[in-house]
């Protein structure tokens, strides 16, 4: 999503209000290695993207499992993200809830 901000208010103008959106980023995996990424995000970004218009909900660490370099180590599957395991991440799944 070249215009992030755009996207968002998109998002937010087409929920109802108090209305879900899931979404998903990798967890700052360089741009040359992803052709269909224009932008790079961790965690704290990924969060403050959304905070104006969204309640964030809850977050959650994918991981393939796989030997892949963005694989940190977290076994296959969706977990919940905490402090102990955010930086394990492969990639986020945010639930946001639009704002009133």
């Amino acid at each position: 999503m070249p215009d992030d901000a755009a996207l968002l208010e998109e998002f937010y103008r087409i929920l109802r209000p108090d209305g879900i959106l899931i979404v998903s980023t990798p967890n700052e995996w360089p741009l040359e290695t992803s052709p269909f990424h224009v932008k790079e995000y961790n965690l704290a970004s990924f969060i403050e993207l959304f905070e104006s218009r969204f309640s964030c909900v809850d977050l959650y660490n994918q991981n393939s499992g796989s030997d892949t370099p963005y694989n940190h180590g977290q076994a296959r599957g969706i977990v919940a993200t905490t402090r102990e395991n955010e930086e394990l991440a492969e990639c986020y799944i945010a639930v946001y809830r639009r704002k009133l």
